[in-house]
């Protein structure tokens, strides 16, 4: 769930299958997004679905997960613009 509704951030990053980190890249180079958070649903069987593109998704779960590793998205995407 959302975590503006309530959910709770949870990161699980890593765990996401190389391929499925590559289609969703590939997602949103069709979508003309070079800088976006895609939202995925990832069963236990490996069946997944991008559910939502965020031109301009939120940060603070990447850096304050409940559950997983928090990480500096905030550096990553400075980083990027400034390239």
């Amino acid at each position: 769930s959302n975590t503006s509704m309530g959910g709770h951030a949870e990161d699980f990053t890593v765990e996401v299958p190389k391929d499925i980190r590559r289609k969703a890249e590939a997602f949103a180079r069709k979508l003309k997004m070079p800088l976006c958070g895609v939202d995925i649903i990832l069963n236990d069987n490996g069946d997944y679905s991008f559910i939502e593109a965020n031109s301009s998704p939120g940060f603070g779960p990447h850096h304050h997960p409940r559950v997983g590793k928090a990480r500096n998205v905030t550096k990553k995407y400075v980083d990027y613009l400034l390239k």
